[in-house]
C-alpha cells in the first residue's frame, strides 16, 4: 500500500479547449491552493543491485483547488473551489544509499474525470451569487515529478528478528 499527498501553489498552468491551448497567470490570484491525495497498491522490484529498486502503485486520486481572484479595476472577487476525482500512478526508482537512507526519482501521473465545483462571486463584501455543478466533458491529466530523499524503516518483533 502507499500514500502520496501533496500541497501546491501553482503560479502557471495551460488549458486546452475547442480553440486550443492558452496559458493560465495566477497573478491576479489572492489565494490559489491545490491539495491532492493519490491511495493504492505499490510493487517494487530490484533492479541490477539488491540497492536499486523500480516502483510502481496504481490507485484512486482525489484532487482539491481553491482560488481566490479579485477582478482588475473592480471590487468584484470570486471565491472558487473544485473537487475532482480519478485514478493515478507513482512511478519510478529509489536508490538505497545506506541500508537506512534513500533517495528516489519519480513521478506522480494521474487521470481525473469527474469534477464538482463551486463558485462564490462578491462585489466588495456583499455576496452576489452562487453556482455549483457537476463539470461535464471534464478530465484533467497531472504529471508531477519529483526527488525525494527518505529513511527506511526495518520492523522488528520482539525475539528481534
Amino acid at each position: 500500500m502507499f500514500a502520496h499527498s501533496s500541497f501546491l501553489f501553482p503560479q502557471r498552468g495551460w488549458e486546452w479547449s475547442d480553440d486550443g491551448v492558452y496559458g493560465l497567470d495566477f497573478s491576479d490570484a489572492t489565494l490559489n491552493m491545490q491539495w491532492g491525495s493519490l491511495i493504492g497498491v505499490a510493487f517494487r522490484f530490484s533492479v541490477l543491485t539488491d540497492d536499486l529498486h523500480f516502483y510502481t502503485g496504481v490507485g484512486l486520486n482525489i484532487f482539491f483547488s481553491w482560488l481566490i481572484a479579485g477582478v482588475p479595476e473592480s471590487t468584484a472577487s470570486a471565491d472558487m473551489f473544485s473537487s475532482s476525482f480519478g485514478i493515478g500512478t507513482n512511478l519510478g526508482l529509489k536508490f538505497d544509499i545506506t541500508d537506512r537512507f534513500f533517495l528516489k526519482l519519480g513521478s506522480i501521473i494521474t487521470f481525473d474525470f469527474l469534477r464538482f465545483s463551486n463558485i462564490d462571486v462578491y462585489d466588495g463584501r456583499t455576496h452576489i451569487g452562487n453556482v455549483s455543478s457537476r463539470d461535464r466533458e471534464f478530465f484533467m491529466l497531472g504529471v508531477r515529478p519529483y526527488i525525494a530523499g527518505g529513511v527506511n524503516l526495518h520492523w522488528r518483533t520482539v525475539d528481534g528478528r
